[in-house]
């Protein structure tokens, strides 16, 4: 699995630069088990995953880094699926929200997310200076509101 998931990751790439340094970067965090992944097989084929991992810069916060789902398998809930089961993991770690992002030109992740129940926070150029991102939050715990969770350095959403 964790061949596949390494294959997949370089086999349909993401416009962003500096992107295969990054793979190989987080499948060393994968297996060193920094970064966890969520793999969705239909029979043997692998499908989709999901990379998430602790916040670097906030505590209590698990942050979403890539996820994909072949396109002939969108518009299933598989991704839908793994971001939920990944929230439950995080609950059960001690987590407070999750975290993620997305390029603003991304509709169809933007609906996802926010059918999903996540909530802009942020816009921002996190990569690429030629694009910009949105951030999203959604908190694990029901008291708890969006906007007292995180403060971004960029355009802050409330």
């Amino acid at each position: 699995d964790f061949d596949l998931l390494g294959n997949s990751l370089t086999k349909y790439p993401l416009d962003y630069r500096g992107y295969y340094p990054w793979c190989d970067k987080a499948m060393d965090e994968v297996f060193l088990g920094y970064k966890q992944a969520q793999l969705a097989f239909y029979e043997t084929y692998l499908i989709g995953y999901l990379l998430s991992q602790p916040s670097k810069s906030t505590k209590g916060f698990r942050e979403m880094k890539s996820a994909r789902v072949l396109e002939e398998f969108q518009r299933r809930l598989v991704l839908s699926f793994m971001i939920k089961q990944e929230e439950v993991e995080a609950k059960k770690a001690g987590n407070l929200a999750m975290i993620c992002d997305t390029r603003s030109n991304r509709l169809d992740v933007i609906g996802l997310l926010i059918c999903n129940g996540y909530k802009e926070i942020a816009r921002a150029d996190l990569y690429n200076e030629d694009y910009e991102d949105i951030v999203f939050i959604k908190p694990l715990e029901k008291t708890l509101k969006t906007s007292s969770l995180f403060m971004f350095n960029g355009t802050s959403k409330n």
